[in-house]
């Protein structure tokens, strides 16, 4: 219960399961739980990574305006994340 990092990445494998039996509406329910908890843990990379599987889903749903704006959020998500490990290296 207090592996809040452990259960982002399980909701978010769940996901990655519904989607793949093409239970899109489904692996988005799991997905949308997953991120808040990627974000409560400061998991940038895993929150780029839900981002992404989010914004598929939309596209597969064929909602594209709704997976570039999820597309851009990643990409500011992932650029704090490669900015936080460059300063970590100095």
């Amino acid at each position: 219960m207090g592996d809040r990092a452990g259960e982002a990445m399980t909701l978010n494998n769940i996901g990655g399961v519904y989607s793949a039996l093409g239970e899109k509406q489904q692996a988005l329910a799991y997905y949308q739980q997953a991120l808040p908890l990627r974000r409560q843990v400061g998991d940038r990379s895993g929150e780029a990574a839900t981002l992404n599987n989010i914004g598929r889903v939309y596209d597969d749903l064929g909602r594209s305006s709704r997976r570039w704006r999820t597309t851009s959020r990643r990409c500011r998500c992932f650029g704090r994340w490669a900015t936080g490990r460059a300063r970590r290296r100095r």
